[in-house]
């Protein structure tokens, strides 16, 4: 999958409720 678009869809896909961490954790592996 691609990795850019792939993580995009990801962060998208999760609510807000989503800690910051896990974003920056997905935005790290999408790096």
């Amino acid at each position: 999958v691609g990795g850019k678009e792939s993580g995009r869809v990801v962060v998208e896909g999760h609510p807000r409720r989503a800690p910051q961490e896990l974003i920056d954790e997905l935005k790290l592996i999408c790096d």
